[in-house]
Parts: structure tokens; C-alpha cells; sequence
């Protein structure tokens, strides 16, 4: 059924060098209306040049025209650098920097984030310069986050994003009518179950790690890890990449693994494992470490 919402519009910021990012945080956007829109009846609106202005011609340059489009109707912001700074503008460094200046001014939230991987070989040492100069001001200003990799940036982002929304924004609350309409959650964090399942194909057995969801609300983004508990050394087991995005009450999940790990000592397999996991349950991290005996 249709629902009311208010919508909250999000500018991503940067120069041209980080296309990958721009594409996770659109999808960030996205991930968290999926899971959040109609039970806070808030939705967020990605802002980004390439997909939300018209192509017009204004006396003062393009980013006037972006200005006009798309940072003064944002809510919040979030800037991401790697090596280059942009193009500058009259008064400002670059486009990014200016809509960021703008933003901040105007006392919207702005999150920031500065990528430490490599530098490419055609790097303009120019714009490198001009980038240092600016993380230097912007350090003094407030936080910045720096990332590795695009897994560590989706990470962080989803729960910065997250957490300024709760607290800038009040998402959680939800609009009087939503609430009246949606029971009260129960607020004990709920319990995730792991356990460790073998099943026989032919001659050979298959290995499962079962997450269930044994609590009374719904977990996100759930990530588990393995260590073993008696033999510390022992050839790596391959660990689930990508998340779980959701678990709802009562249910489960079922990761087929490479197969149970070896001992390096023994060259038996290990069949008691420790695994460590983590997932967000009302906009908190929450995480358990388990052993798990292969059954």
C-alpha cells in the first residue's frame, strides 16, 4: 500500500577519479530505503551531477549551474577524494569544494572521506598538492574518514549514514501516523544463532554455516569471520564476502563454505570452529563470537 514520507535529498561530491564510490553510495541510498523507508517513512534522494541536472548554459560557469540544481536543494553531503582536488572555481578550490564550503555554511551535515590506496602512475602531483592542502583544512574543521578499499568505504558509509540520520534528521521516529500504525518494536537486541552443518554429496561431505535470526527484530548487513579455537595453524578457510542484507525474525541463512579448514599439524579437518558475527539491529552494531560444532 502507498505510504507517506518525507524525502531527504543526499549530495555526493568529488572530482572525477572516484567513480566507483559515487556508484556505492548511490547504492548506499538505495540499501537503506529498502530497509528503512516505510517503517521510518523517510526516503533518501541521491543528488549526483551526471544523473540530476539538466545540461543548461548559465553566465557564471557549470558549477553555477549545479549550485542551482543540485546543492541548494541537498540536505546533506557526503565529499569523497583519492587524488585529484577538481577543478577550481572563483573562490573555491574546486566544485566539490565549493558545494561542500556552501553546505557546511548553511549548517547542513557533510561527511567527508579521503582515500589512501595507491595513487595512479599518471598522477597530477599539482592536484595532489592542492588535495593535501585541503584535507589539512578540512582536518581542522571537524572528522574526516580515510579508506583502503571499496569494501572499507561501503562500510563506514552505511553507518555514518546511519547515525546522521538519526541524529540530524530524527529517521527512526517516523511521521505520527506511520507510528500509530506500526506496533512497538521490542528493543532487546536480538539473538543471532550460528551453527555449522555437513551434508553428504557423493563421497564426499559439504559444509554450511546456518545464521539464524532467533530474536524479535529484523538484522542488517550481517558479516561472520572464522578462527579456530584448538589449532592455530591451519590452511584458510574462505570466508563469506558479501553480507547478508537482512534477516528477518525467525528466519535463516545458509552460506555454503569451501569446505571445513585443515590442520597444517595433522592434516585433519577441524570439525570445532569459532565464528565471529556481526550485523546492525535498530541503527547499532552488534556482534557475538560463537563455537560452532560440525554436526
Amino acid at each position: 500500500m502507498p505510504f507517506d514520507a518525507r524525502v531527504i535529498r543526499v549530495m555526493i561530491a568529488s572530482p572525477g577519479d572516484v567513480t566507483a564510490e559515487r556508484a556505492i553510495m548511490r547504492e548506499q541510498c538505495y540499501r537503506w530505503n529498502a530497509s528503512h523507508a516505510e517503517r521510518e517513512a523517510t526516503i533518501l534522494l541521491p543528488l549526483m551531477w551526471e544523473y540530476d541536472s539538466a545540461p543548461l548554459l548559465d553566465p557564471d560557469g557549470p558549477q553555477a549551474v549545479i549550485n542551482k540544481q543540485l546543492a541548494s536543494r541537498a540536505d546533506l553531503l557526503v565529499g569523497v577524494f583519492w587524488s585529484r582536488m577538481g577543478t577550481a572555481t572563483a573562490e573555491h578550490e574546486s566544485g566539490s569544494a565549493e558545494e561542500i564550503t556552501t553546505m557546511a555554511g548553511k549548517g547542513r551535515p557533510v561527511l567527508l572521506y579521503f582515500s589512501t590506496r595507491p595513487l595512479p602512475a599518471d598522477v597530477d602531483l599539482d592536484q595532489v598538492a592542492r588535495l593535501r592542502a585541503f584535507r589539512a583544512r578540512m582536518e581542522k574543521s571537524g572528522l574526516v574518514r580515510v579508506f583502503e578499499s571499496a569494501e572499507e568505504f561501503r562500510n563506514l558509509t552505511y553507518d555514518a549514514l546511519t547515525r546522521v540520520l538519526h541524529d540530524h534528521f530524527s529517521a527512526g521516529s517516523g511521521g505520527t501516523d506511520a507510528a500509530a500504525a506500526e506496533p512497538p518494536r521490542d528493543e532487546r537486541p536480538s539473538t543471532v544463532v550460528a551453527s555449522l552443518v555437513l551434508r553428504p554429496r557423493g563421497q564426499h561431505e559439504e559444509a554450511f554455516l546456518v545464521i539464524e535470526n532467533a530474536g524479535p527484530n529484523t538484522v542488517e548487513d550481517v558479516r561472520f569471520t572464522f578462527a579456530t579455537r584448538y589449532h592455530p595453524l591451519m590452511r584458510p578457510l574462505v570466508t563469506h564476502q558479501e553480507p547478508i542484507r537482512a534477516l528477518q525474525p525467525g528466519t535463516k541463512a545458509t552460506i555454503a563454505l569451501a569446505g571445513l579448514p585443515v590442520s597444517m599439524l595433522t592434516g585433519e579437518r577441524i570439525h570445532q570452529l569459532e565464528v565471529t558475527v556481526t550485523w546492525f539491529e535498530q541503527g547499532q552494531r552488534h556482534g557475538t563470537t560463537q563455537t560452532v560444532t560440525a554436526v
